[in-house]
């Protein structure tokens, strides 16, 4: 049996800025979205995620200023 692949994928500030934007925090949930999507892809092709996520991103985006809404 092949061995099974594994991605090692990090996500933060500068991953999950939109081509062009600004860096702004606000952009960052329509592209973390759409890579939420290839990742899945990925998953459902039996590859191994090891993902990482800058703390200082995930508080950003919980901050009072920016409330990120999630749905389950």
């Amino acid at each position: 049996m092949p061995d099974r692949r594994r991605v090692v994928v990090a996500l933060g500030g500068n991953a999950l800025s939109p081509s062009g934007g600004t860096g702004d925090v606000r952009e960052m949930p329509a592209v973390l979205e759409q890579t939420a999507i290839s990742l899945v892809e990925l998953v459902e092709e039996d590859v191994e995620l090891v993902t990482e996520m800058v703390r200082a991103d995930i508080e950003a985006m919980r901050s009072d200023t920016y409330p990120l809404m999630m749905s389950a």
